[in-house]
């Protein structure tokens, strides 16, 4: 005797990975987790789709990849019914060290006219072109190289081209005092 019996597909789910970035650091792929999945089944791959953003996002806190139109590695997708649930997106600000460099002066101040690196930084093949004002200072007046800099009352300001400060922290300093000539008659 033959019986009928109707199997209905499991219910499953798959969520992306929450992603943290640096301003500026590639999109790439997120990672995502399946759950509900009968063993030995498994899902190898996902589509992920990240909503209506750039390639470079701003500092903040964004819906991230959702997952879609999973590929099983082992198994068939026609068993489940699957679920799928987008991660979070993180882009925090890209670290940026001050590098400054002047002749001995019998100082300890270092001036944003000093600093050479902050206009350096390239994303996306453009010369970000951010502004700083203020100053900062060394622990002593000595020449010497590699020199830390206290940074508190540098500023950053928001670049010619739209670049916006928020997406990035000054998080140090360095400056190489060069010894001041010396000329005896």
């Amino acid at each position: 005797q033959t019986v009928a019996a109707n199997i209905t597909p499991k219910p499953a789910s798959v969520t992306a990975s929450d992603v943290i970035l640096e301003y500026g650091d590639p999109l790439g792929a997120a990672g995502f987790t399946a759950t509900g999945l009968v063993a030995p089944d498994a899902i190898g791959s996902v589509t992920m789709t990240l909503p209506g953003m750039g390639s470079t996002p701003d500092v903040g806190v964004y819906p991230g990849a959702t997952p879609s139109n999973a590929v099983f590695s082992a198994g068939l997708s026609s068993n489940y019914i699957i679920a799928y649930y987008g991660g979070m997106l993180t882009v925090i600000p890209k670290e940026i060290v001050l590098y400054a460099s002047r002749t001995y002066d019998a100082t300890t101040i270092i001036d944003a006219s000093m600093v050479g690196s902050v206009n350096g930084i390239t994303l996306n093949g453009i010369t970000q072109k951010l502004t700083l004002t203020g100053t900062g200072s060394l622990a002593n007046k000595n020449a010497g190289y590699g020199k830390s800099v206290t940074i508190d009352n540098f500023v950053l300001g928001n670049g010619t081209n739209g670049e916006l400060a928020s997406n990035y922290e000054l998080v140090g300093g360095q400056a190489n005092i060069n010894p001041a000539s010396l000329v005896v008659t």
